[in-house]
């Protein structure tokens, strides 16, 4: 049914003022409200849009399980349509050994991505499902606009899990700018979210390589933006909302890379019981202020233990 309400938003695509009503209630006093991070205060999605609208490079951050983050994407997509913006969409979630299939599913002229999922095999990649993402594509396609892989290459993690990117080939470590050696700063930087999101079950051994891998990914993600903003009129992000903060991250690796252009993160931020005060949030993120230009904060999607699944897997 929601499939059918974004497909009648997206064919009369004028109105960008919000997404559809989520599905879930909440009573917590911050869902669906969107705290612009520098000036303190809450905007409604007609100004968020607006402001989206300025920057070269959106990065948008989700909670890759929870409905509501991709309705929310698929909505900024269209509002910046609307504004006759057609930067590329960059997916976290389209490997670059994925792009032979997302090219030849856009070999001949195509205004829906019904059926991009069967060319990228979809239901093999490990990511939630394509229900979920569809619309996000959907409305990328529908205004035009060019899509392309932001990930790494797939075939290459293995190697790196035990190397770190001293398993990527030269041409590829060039290509991304990658460092002869991660420095201690960026180490301690990325360390805490790596060893966090394996709630402690990463063996010390491999934290190493683990850091290198996110470091790179945030990179690759980097140079996917600067490549479609430069065939393109910018280029939007769909990723982890770990891989569009500002302080680190895609954002940093564009700095890093020397890409121009302003860049407006928003991520969404799941609410907790009891937790009122946006500001609040920035705990969960390690940093003493929220890293996003904006937030927009939905209720949480239903998931059981996260680490229940890791336990027992590193050895």
């Amino acid at each position: 049914m929601r499939r059918l309400v974004w497909a009648a938003l997206l064919f009369l695509a004028g109105c960008t003022s919000s997404p559809p009503p989520p599905s879930a209630a909440s009573s917590h006093p911050l869902t669906e409200r969107i705290w612009l991070v520098a000036e303190q205060r809450f905007v409604t999605p007609d100004e968020l849009a607006r402001r989206m609208a300025k920057a070269r490079f959106v990065l948008l951050g989700e909670a890759h399980d929870n409905p509501r983050h991709h309705e929310i994407e698929a909505w900024a997509v269209t509002a910046l349509a609307t504004t006759n913006r057609r930067p590329a969409l960059v997916a976290e979630m389209i490997a670059a050994d994925q792009a032979p299939g997302l090219e030849l599913f856009f070999k001949e002229p195509r205004r829906s991505a019904d059926g991009l999922d069967l060319f990228l095999k979809w239901n093999e990649s490990g990511w939630p499902a394509w229900s979920l993402y569809q619309p996000v594509f959907e409305a990328a396609a529908r205004f035009g606009w060019p899509i392309r892989a932001g990930n790494l290459d797939r075939t290459r993690l293995p190697a790196m899990h035990r190397d770190g990117w001293a398993a990527l080939p030269s041409e590829e470590r060039q290509r991304l700018a990658l460092p002869e050696a991660l420095d201690d700063a960026d180490m301690q930087r990325l360390a805490p979210a790596i060893i966090a999101g394996h709630c402690g079950h990463l063996p010390e051994r491999l934290l190493s390589p683990f850091v290198e891998i996110q470091y790179a990914r945030d990179a690759a993600l980097a140079r996917a933006l600067a490549d479609g903003a430069a065939d393109a009129d910018g280029a939007v992000l769909i990723a982890g909302s770990e891989h569009v903060r500002l302080t680190s991250a895609a954002p940093a690796q564009l700095t890093r890379l020397g890409i121009p252009g302003a860049v407006f993160s928003l991520a969404m931020a799941e609410v907790k019981p009891g937790q009122d005060d946006p500001q609040a949030y920035a705990a969960d993120f390690d940093s003493p202020t929220l890293p996003f230009t904006a937030v927009w904060f939905t209720a949480g999607a239903p998931r059981g233990d996260p680490c229940a699944a890791l336990k027992g897997k590193f050895k």
